[in-house]
């Protein structure tokens, strides 16, 4: 089938898929918003926060800024949240910076704030530690990861912590429990969904990386996409790739109105 659609449209790669290099992901409003705000966080805040709904393209904007960092100077380390404790944080975090890795999680955070503290002394290098989908940490956690990014009476930023979850993760951090660590996040940004006009130029920018400049897609069928996807670029994906296999099924180079009823829709 894959053949048959890479063919019939004239195709060099699949288009609209997650497998995309850093380099060459659609550049939104919102990823130029995220690099520019993360720049300015990774200079002198020790947090930021990044929310958005689920599919909004917040993982990609992050992929896309690490991508421009100087790994030695900016090692980082992404994980995706569950129930973690903050040992086990620390453990993940000292293996990705390539550390030894004890036993005991206690043991991981004395050692982690250590080694944080060593390098960048010695090297002024800053490590950044992304957590995913934060939303899944517990209050104890995230108060515990306040303290991880403590140095010297908290006067010194030598780490960045970037949380990055669903919207819930603001409430979350609303918490009377957590004051002193939303008063440490200074950058903040929500992405929004792409409007009609993001979204009739990232189907097009995705089929012309493609090796298609043709029109396939319609502004019509492309207002219809941005109505039903609510401009979420996941559901965009999808949507629109599943239209193109049904394109091709039915032997039509152009996508038509039609062709939607042959989709699953997002609710």
């Amino acid at each position: 089938m894959t053949d048959k659609i890479m063919n019939f449209f004239g195709f060099k790669i699949l288009p609209f898929s997650k497998q995309i290099p850093s380099q060459e992901l659609y550049k939104s409003s919102s990823l130029h918003a995220v690099f520019a705000l993360i720049n300015l966080a990774l200079k002198n805040e020790d947090f930021a926060l990044i929310t958005g709904t689920a599919g909004s393209g917040k993982s990609s904007a992050l992929r896309y800024f690490v991508s421009q960092l100087d790994p030695t100077v900016y090692p980082h380390v992404y994980i995706t949240a569950e129930d973690y404790k903050i040992g086990a944080i620390a453990k993940l975090l000292l293996t990705g910076l390539n550390f030894s890795v004890p036993y005991q999680g206690f043991t991981a955070l004395y050692q982690v704030k250590s080694e944080i503290k060593r390098i960048h002394t010695t090297y002024n290098h800053k490590p950044i530690l992304i957590i995913d989908e934060a939303q899944q940490l517990s209050i104890d956690t995230l108060l515990s990861i306040k303290n991880l990014a403590n140095f010297d009476m908290d006067s010194a930023c030598m780490m960045l912590v970037i949380l990055c979850g669903q919207f819930e993760l603001i409430n979350k951090i609303k918490n009377v429990k957590l004051e002193s660590l939303r008063r440490r996040i200074r950058i903040q940004y929500k992405l929004g969904a792409l409007s009609l006009e993001e979204c009739s130029k990232y189907i097009k920018y995705h089929m012309k990386r493609s090796g298609v400049e043709r029109p396939v897609f319609s502004d019509e069928i492309i207002a219809e996409i941005f109505q039903i996807s609510q401009g979420i670029i996941s559901n965009v994906n999808n949507i629109c790739f599943d239209l193109i296999i049904h394109a091709t099924l039915a032997s039509k180079d152009i996508i038509e109105i039609s062709l939607l009823d042959k989709i699953i829709l997002p609710a």
